[in-house]
C-alpha cells in the first residue's frame, strides 16, 4: 500500500512539473539553444541573401524563425498572415523552420523562438523574440523604419496585449 502511494505521488509530482514547464514555455517562447550549441557567427550579406532569395530591396523583409511544435510560433504565424494581408506592399514575411535550417538559425544567433528579424537590403535592422500581436507587429515595423541600422530589442512590445 505504501509503495503504491509513493508511485502515485511521484507520478503526480512529475505531472505537475511537466505542466509547469509547458506553461513556462508557452508564456515566454520556446528555447532550443541546446540543439545548436553555444555561440554564433556573425550574419553576413551572403547569409541574408540566402535567406531573402533576392526579394526587392524596396520592401522590408520580416524573417521569423520558429517551429511547428512551438505554441507561441503558431500564434505569431497567424498574426504574420494578417500582417501580410494588410501590409504586404510594405513588408515581405519569410518563415524559417529551425529544425529544417539549423545552420542558418545558428548563423543568425537564434536561441529562443519565435525570433523575428527585420531586414532592409542586406542588413538586419532590428530583431525581437517572442509573440507579438498584429498591432504590435505593425508598431514595431513602423518604429524601425527601413534604414535604421544596429538596434537590437528583446520583445519591446510584449508588456501587455490590452490593445487587441
Amino acid at each position: 500500500m505504501t509503495i503504491q502511494r509513493d508511485r502515485t505521488s511521484r507520478v503526480e509530482f512529475l505531472s505537475w512539473c511537466l505542466m509547469g514547464s509547458l506553461a513556462l514555455c508557452l508564456a515566454t517562447g520556446c528555447s532550443f539553444s541546446s540543439r545548436l550549441g553555444s555561440g554564433s557567427s556573425s550574419v553576413t550579406a551572403e547569409d541574408i541573401s540566402e535567406l531573402t532569395g533576392g526579394i526587392s530591396e524596396d520592401r522590408l523583409v520580416l524573417a521569423k524563425f520558429g517551429a511547428p511544435w512551438c505554441g507561441p510560433c503558431r500564434q505569431v504565424d497567424a498574426e504574420l498572415d494578417k500582417l501580410e494581408k494588410s501590409d504586404g506592399q510594405q513588408v515581405h514575411v519569410i518563415k524559417i523552420d529551425v529544425d529544417d535550417a539549423p545552420e542558418l538559425s545558428a548563423k543568425f544567433g537564434v536561441q529562443s523562438i519565435p525570433h523575428m528579424f527585420l531586414i532592409s537590403g542586406d542588413q538586419v535592422v532590428d530583431q525581437t523574440v517572442g509573440y507579438l500581436s498584429h498591432s504590435k507587429l505593425q508598431s514595431w515595423i513602423k518604429s524601425t523604419g527601413p534604414v535604421r541600422v544596429g538596434r537590437t530589442q528583446t520583445n519591446p512590445y510584449a508588456a501587455s496585449d490590452s490593445d487587441e
